[in-house]
Protein backbone atom coordinates (compact mmCIF):
# COMPACT_ATOMS: atom_id res chain seq x y z
CA UNK A 1 0.00 0.00 0.00
CA UNK A 2 1.23 3.40 -0.54
CA UNK A 3 0.53 6.44 1.68
CA UNK A 4 -0.52 9.99 1.19
CA UNK A 5 2.87 11.30 0.49
CA UNK A 6 4.03 8.85 -1.60
CA UNK A 7 0.92 9.18 -4.26
CA UNK A 8 1.43 12.61 -4.23
CA UNK A 9 4.92 12.42 -5.18
CA UNK A 10 4.17 9.95 -7.94
CA UNK A 11 1.60 12.53 -9.27
CA UNK A 12 3.93 15.42 -9.74
CA UNK A 13 6.25 13.01 -11.60
CA UNK A 14 3.66 11.82 -14.13
CA UNK A 15 2.55 15.43 -14.44
CA UNK A 16 6.08 16.88 -15.07
CA UNK A 17 6.83 13.69 -16.83
CA UNK A 18 3.31 13.74 -18.77
CA UNK A 19 3.70 17.58 -19.59
CA UNK A 20 0.20 17.79 -17.97
CA UNK A 21 -1.41 21.02 -18.46
CA UNK A 22 -4.80 22.76 -16.87
CA UNK A 23 -6.33 21.93 -20.25
CA UNK A 24 -5.82 18.59 -20.48
CA UNK A 25 -8.66 16.05 -20.24
CA UNK A 26 -7.05 12.83 -19.24
CA UNK A 27 -8.70 9.56 -19.62
CA UNK A 28 -8.52 6.99 -16.47
CA UNK A 29 -9.72 4.06 -17.91
CA UNK A 30 -8.84 1.40 -14.99
CA UNK A 31 -10.50 0.60 -11.62
CA UNK A 32 -9.27 3.43 -9.01
CA UNK A 33 -8.01 0.40 -6.44
CA UNK A 34 -5.19 -0.20 -8.96
CA UNK A 35 -2.09 1.53 -8.80
CA UNK A 36 -1.63 2.44 -12.18
CA UNK A 37 -4.49 5.16 -11.31
CA UNK A 38 -2.62 6.58 -8.60
CA UNK A 39 -0.44 8.39 -11.19
CA UNK A 40 -3.52 9.64 -13.39
CA UNK A 41 -5.90 10.61 -10.89
CA UNK A 42 -3.32 12.85 -8.66
CA UNK A 43 -1.15 14.28 -11.31
CA UNK A 44 -4.02 15.11 -12.78
CA UNK A 45 -5.69 16.68 -10.03
CA UNK A 46 -2.63 18.25 -9.14
CA UNK A 47 -1.95 19.97 -12.15
CA UNK A 48 -6.00 21.31 -12.40
CA UNK A 49 -6.38 18.86 -15.33
CA UNK A 50 -9.85 17.30 -16.30
CA UNK A 51 -10.07 13.74 -15.30
CA UNK A 52 -12.63 11.69 -17.49
CA UNK A 53 -13.66 8.21 -16.16
CA UNK A 54 -14.53 5.39 -18.53
CA UNK A 55 -15.26 2.12 -17.09
CA UNK A 56 -14.32 -0.47 -19.95
CA UNK A 57 -15.16 -3.15 -18.78
CA UNK A 58 -19.04 -2.15 -18.86
CA UNK A 59 -19.14 0.15 -22.05
CA UNK A 60 -16.62 -2.22 -24.09
CA UNK A 61 -13.73 -1.02 -26.18
CA UNK A 62 -16.40 -0.77 -29.33
CA UNK A 63 -17.76 2.74 -27.32
CA UNK A 64 -14.70 4.07 -26.42
CA UNK A 65 -13.47 5.49 -29.69
CA UNK A 66 -16.51 7.47 -29.79
CA UNK A 67 -16.11 8.62 -26.09
CA UNK A 68 -12.85 9.88 -26.54
CA UNK A 69 -13.44 12.20 -29.30
CA UNK A 70 -16.74 13.53 -27.06
CA UNK A 71 -14.82 13.90 -24.06
CA UNK A 72 -11.77 15.52 -25.75
CA UNK A 73 -9.53 13.41 -24.73
CA UNK A 74 -5.68 14.64 -24.62
CA UNK A 75 -3.81 12.17 -22.72
CA UNK A 76 -4.84 8.33 -23.29
CA UNK A 77 -3.36 5.96 -20.92
CA UNK A 78 -3.96 2.23 -21.63
CA UNK A 79 -2.41 -1.03 -21.68
CA UNK A 80 -1.16 -2.37 -25.24
CA UNK A 81 -3.84 -4.49 -25.95
CA UNK A 82 -6.92 -2.00 -25.64
CA UNK A 83 -4.63 0.19 -28.12
CA UNK A 84 -4.26 -2.71 -30.55
CA UNK A 85 -8.39 -2.73 -30.54
CA UNK A 86 -8.57 0.79 -30.52
CA UNK A 87 -6.29 1.70 -33.36
CA UNK A 88 -8.62 -1.51 -35.59
CA UNK A 89 -11.98 1.13 -35.09
CA UNK A 90 -9.44 4.07 -36.32
CA UNK A 91 -11.47 5.28 -39.76
CA UNK A 92 -7.95 7.86 -40.71
CA UNK A 93 -5.54 9.67 -38.72
CA UNK A 94 -7.90 12.28 -37.78
CA UNK A 95 -9.95 10.20 -35.41
CA UNK A 96 -8.49 10.87 -32.83
CA UNK A 97 -6.97 14.28 -33.31
CA UNK A 98 -6.53 16.04 -30.11
CA UNK A 99 -4.69 13.43 -28.38
CA UNK A 100 -1.19 14.27 -27.85
CA UNK A 101 0.12 11.70 -25.93
CA UNK A 102 -0.64 7.91 -25.69
CA UNK A 103 1.21 5.91 -22.87
CA UNK A 104 1.32 2.19 -22.90
CA UNK A 105 1.86 0.36 -19.65
CA UNK A 106 1.15 -2.64 -17.81
CA UNK A 107 1.91 -4.87 -20.65
CA UNK A 108 5.32 -5.47 -23.39
CA UNK A 109 5.22 -2.90 -25.96
CA UNK A 110 5.59 -4.94 -29.26
CA UNK A 111 7.38 -3.38 -32.65
CA UNK A 112 3.98 -3.63 -34.33
CA UNK A 113 1.86 -1.26 -31.55
CA UNK A 114 4.82 1.22 -33.00
CA UNK A 115 3.89 0.14 -36.59
CA UNK A 116 0.45 0.64 -35.91
CA UNK A 117 1.19 4.26 -34.05
CA UNK A 118 3.01 5.07 -37.03
CA UNK A 119 0.78 4.53 -39.75
CA UNK A 120 -3.00 5.24 -37.74
CA UNK A 121 -2.57 7.81 -35.35
CA UNK A 122 -2.00 11.42 -35.58
CA UNK A 123 1.27 13.15 -36.49
CA UNK A 124 1.25 15.50 -33.86
CA UNK A 125 0.66 12.67 -31.06
CA UNK A 126 3.67 11.30 -29.54
CA UNK A 127 3.50 7.28 -28.03
CA UNK A 128 5.37 6.47 -24.66
CA UNK A 129 6.31 3.50 -22.54
CA UNK A 130 6.24 3.29 -19.68
CA UNK A 131 7.29 0.37 -16.87
CA UNK A 132 6.00 0.22 -13.35
CA UNK A 133 5.04 -2.07 -10.34
CA UNK A 134 2.30 -1.77 -7.62
CA UNK A 135 5.29 -1.59 -4.94
CA UNK A 136 7.41 1.23 -6.91
CA UNK A 137 4.83 3.04 -9.19
CA UNK A 138 6.29 4.65 -12.48
CA UNK A 139 10.18 3.10 -12.70
CA UNK A 140 11.36 3.96 -16.19
CA UNK A 141 9.90 5.35 -19.72
CA UNK A 142 10.69 6.35 -22.59
CA UNK A 143 9.00 8.49 -25.77
CA UNK A 144 9.28 6.08 -28.77
CA UNK A 145 9.95 7.66 -32.14
CA UNK A 146 7.43 7.14 -35.39
CA UNK A 147 10.23 4.65 -36.62
CA UNK A 148 10.65 1.04 -36.19
CA UNK A 149 12.58 -0.07 -33.41
CA UNK A 150 16.16 -1.08 -33.53
CA UNK A 151 17.06 -4.72 -33.44
CA UNK A 152 13.25 -5.38 -33.30
CA UNK A 153 12.72 -4.19 -29.53
CA UNK A 154 11.21 -1.46 -28.17
CA UNK A 155 13.22 0.32 -25.35
CA UNK A 156 12.01 0.55 -21.99
CA UNK A 157 13.89 3.95 -21.56
CA UNK A 158 15.36 5.46 -18.45
CA UNK A 159 14.57 5.53 -14.81
CA UNK A 160 12.37 8.66 -13.75
CA UNK A 161 14.11 11.10 -11.89
CA UNK A 162 14.22 9.74 -8.48
CA UNK A 163 14.35 6.37 -9.43
CA UNK A 164 17.95 4.67 -9.52
CA UNK A 165 17.92 1.12 -11.21
CA UNK A 166 20.23 -1.28 -10.28
CA UNK A 167 21.16 -4.61 -12.17
CA UNK A 168 22.50 -7.08 -9.45
CA UNK A 169 23.32 -11.01 -9.46
CA UNK A 170 21.92 -13.66 -6.92
CA UNK A 171 24.69 -12.54 -4.74
CA UNK A 172 23.65 -8.50 -4.49
CA UNK A 173 26.43 -7.28 -6.54
CA UNK A 174 25.96 -4.84 -9.44
CA UNK A 175 26.31 -6.49 -13.26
Amino acid sequence: WQNHRGLVEEGLAYSELVGIKPDDRMALLTSCSLSASGATLFGTLLSGATLCLFHLRSQGIERLADWLNEERITVLHTIPTVFRHLSQQMIGKDSFSRIRLVRLGGEPVMPGDVEIFRQRWPENCQLMQSLSSSETGIICTSTIQRTAPLNGRVPAGYPIQGVKISLLDGQNQPL
